[in-house]
């Protein structure tokens, strides 16, 4: 009876152990990711969004906080403080200053940076050559939960999972990414010079 209680007492010290391990390793994976995006003097992807059955391709250019991205039906360009949004359709530009939440729905990739603050992390089984983890939500805010796919040896996404509230998913497949140089300051700026006879909305 001694041998069995030893046996399950160190089980379930080991099955803790394990836990716990995994619990560590996806927050230092997490925490790597983070740092190559904060590290880099930019990062630019393409990728396909699929929400609601839609699909369309993009790219986007990150640096630091601020990011431009780019699809047929919308342009957004951030500078870490002003948000313009650019409708091809409206031939009108929302301009904006963001919360982070407001941001996080517009750029998944700042959820990358973040994750401390605003979700739980769990390592989830994945494929050879990827880490796979959710984050679940600790507020009561618009997102719900996020499955991130990290390739294994650089810690960059390729595919990004959003479940909102309300339980509709929008997925990011990335098709190509990589850190790059230091990105002119403009980049972030709506330019009304390139958009002639725009409208522009200010709703600062």
């Amino acid at each position: 009876m001694r041998h069995s209680i030893t046996y399950i007492s160190c089980l379930l010290i080991c099955l803790l152990s394990v836990c716990q391990a995994t619990a560590q390793s996806a927050s230092k994976i997490l925490d790597s990711a983070s740092k190559m995006f904060s590290n880099s003097k930019s990062i630019s992807a393409t990728f396909a969004l699929i929400d609601n059955g839609h699909s369309q391709n993009g790219s986007i250019i990150i640096a630091g906080n601020k990011f431009v991205i780019n699809t047929p039906q919308l342009s957004t360009w951030f500078d870490g403080k002003t948000q313009w949004s650019y409708s091809p359709q409206a031939n009108e530009v929302n301009i904006i200053n963001p919360t982070a939440e407001e941001v996080r729905q517009i750029n998944p990739f700042a959820i990358i940076s973040d994750f401390r603050s605003n979700f739980n992390e769990k390592k989830l089984n994945s494929t050879k050559g990827t880490h796979k983890i959710l984050l679940t939500s600790k507020n009561n805010q618009p997102i719900r939960n996020v499955e991130l796919t990290l390739d294994a040896s650089t810690h960059l996404p390729l595919l990004i999972v959003i479940t909102a509230k309300n339980n509709t998913k929008a997925t990011i497949k990335i098709n190509t990414i990589k850190a790059g140089d230091a990105v002119n300051n403009s980049t972030f700026i709506f330019n009304e010079k390139k958009y002639p006879g725009v409208e522009i909305v200010d709703l600062r």
